[in-house]
């Protein structure tokens, strides 16, 4: 069992997050669906994985897959995979099951027909005739979509936003995965200052604080996982000591945090002191209006109230005006903020630089991102590459051409996208400032034809990309003369 097929589920919206944080933890080789990333990696990854990923739901082990457009086709698809190998004769194992858009629709019977197929398979293995169940739990899962049939293995166990610092928690809360995505989307980092006027329980800056001390997120907490056989306690004992070795001290500035509900503001206090960042927030009873600081470069991270969730839209529309005029000093921050309401832009009387729509929890989202000039701290852009490529989904494999982007002027506020198609073979690393999980990694670029400016032209804003993720760019060899001067002659 060293090489295992596993899934990260994510709500709709946070996949390619998911995706980040697993390349991040090494696992590059991955397949991003709606609401889940699939990944190969080994026994130890189960254990990482729990441990470190801050936006994901949960983590399973993918048993099998396989068509099934009747009920003999699933109870023969279910008994061939290898279920041995993980039930154990004492197991319990509970199976919950959805169907979408398949002919097997009757979610009971398909939980029914499942259940009665392991117990086949087992009991060829084990040669008995009944099993007590009351061992370690094996939570398994049977989902159908569009009549193919995924069984997988729950190792979580109660949801991975369940980080065992939030007992309580105020009106409508966000879940911590979907604060933490907040964060990661977001350009902030620990050596910006961070302000949320609407906090709430805290649940934003609680995780903006464990992301600056990179501190993994289900360190205090269990998973059903942990007793099970097959996975090794040198396994979690090494995983465990890797969350308190990567551990950084507090980040240069206190976190702020805010709300005019003095109660929630003391429940936000006391969920900080069980997470362990009590000393790197500094909570107040304050309204929106009131805000002040002498700081510059900073992030506001907010979820603030919307009808749909804590009251009327009048209400929520008024929260609005009043958030433009408190924001309107704040010129070199990066604003971010997280709603429902259709008319977010009109009453904030600002146009979003970029907008993406998440969930929280059922109701639909979108996440307004304004973004502010960049510190004076972080690097130029004439200090990085001037020659990297962008994959593109339509143009990966060898074929065709790769967008470049080189810079036009030193001063210049928008980088042009020339199209090239190349000759020369490059092997290029890469951290991206994309959120599409195919533009991040380690990748391998071969292209084959002759360096040729093409016709197309596009322009590309420089808040397109995140400062901090273009790290490094290190080619095979350095272009060319030729190349430069092509460059340069077409831009």
């Amino acid at each position: 069992m060293s090489r295992l097929e596993l899934i990260a589920t994510a709500a709709f919206g946070l996949e390619a997050i998911v995706s980040r944080e697993l390349s991040d933890l090494g696992y590059t080789e991955q397949t991003v669906e709606d609401g889940r990333v699939c990944f190969v990696a080994d026994e130890l990854a189960i254990c990482r994985c729990n441990l470190w990923l801050r936006a994901a739901d949960r983590v399973l082990i993918k048993v099998g897959s396989f068509l099934a457009t009747n009920f003999d086709e699933l109870f023969q698809g279910v008994t061939e995979l290898a279920w041995p190998e993980w039930l154990p004769f004492d197991a319990k194992f509970p199976v919950s099951g959805k169907s979408v858009r398949s002919q097997l629709h009757n979610e009971p019977s398909i939980q029914g027909v499942t259940k009665k197929a392991i117990v086949e398979c087992l009991k060829k293995t084990y040669q008995r005739h009944w099993f007590d169940e009351n061992g370690a739990e094996y939570p398994i899962e049977v989902s159908i979509l569009k009549d193919r049939v995924t069984l997988s293995i729950d190792t979580s166990g109660v949801g991975l936003h369940k980080r065992g610092y939030r007992p309580e928690v105020a009106a409508a809360p966000l879940r911590e995965t979907t604060a933490a995505a907040l964060v990661l989307l977001s350009y902030w980092g620990r050596e910006r200052p961070f302000l949320d006027p609407f906090c709430g329980s805290g649940t934003i800056p609680i995780e903006a604080a464990l992301i600056a001390r990179n501190r993994a997120p289900g360190t205090n907490r269990g998973f059903q996982c942990d007793q099970w056989g097959q996975i090794s306690r040198d396994h979690w004992k090494q995983a465990r000591e890797e969350t308190r070795d990567k551990q950084l001290p507090k980040p240069r500035y206190t976190l702020q945090a805010s709300d005019i509900d003095g109660k929630v503001v003391s429940l936000a206090k006391r969920n900080a002191f069980e997470a362990g960042v009590a000393d790197d927030i500094d909570f107040k009873k304050l309204d929106v209006l009131e805000l002040k600081t002498i700081r510059d470069y900073g992030c506001i991270i907010t979820n603030p109230p919307y009808g749909e969730r804590l009251g009327d839209d009048d209400s929520a529309a008024a929260i609005y005006d009043d958030m433009a005029d408190a924001f309107a000093p704040f010129t070199t921050w990066s604003v971010y903020v997280l709603t429902s309401h259709p008319g977010f832009e009109r009453f904030f009387r600002r146009q979003a630089d970029r907008r993406r729509k998440m969930y929280a929890g059922r109701i639909e989202c979108h996440y307004f991102q304004y973004y502010g000039p960049r510190p004076p701290g972080e690097p130029p852009l004439e200090d990085l590459w001037n020659f990297f490529p962008i994959l593109r989904l339509d143009r990966l494999f060898p074929a065709a051409s790769i967008p470049w982007l080189c810079r036009k002027q030193p001063q210049a506020t928008s980088l042009r996208c020339l199209v090239l198609t190349c000759k020369l073979r490059w092997v290029v690393r890469c951290d991206w400032g994309y959120d599409d999980p195919t533009m991040r990694g380690n990748v391998a670029v071969s292209e084959r034809t002759r360096y040729e400016s093409g016709s197309q032209e596009r322009r590309w804003p420089m808040r397109c990309l995140a400062p901090m993720c273009l790290r490094h760019v290190v080619p095979e060899r350095t272009p060319s003369e030729t190349l430069k001067k092509t460059l340069r002659d077409s831009t």
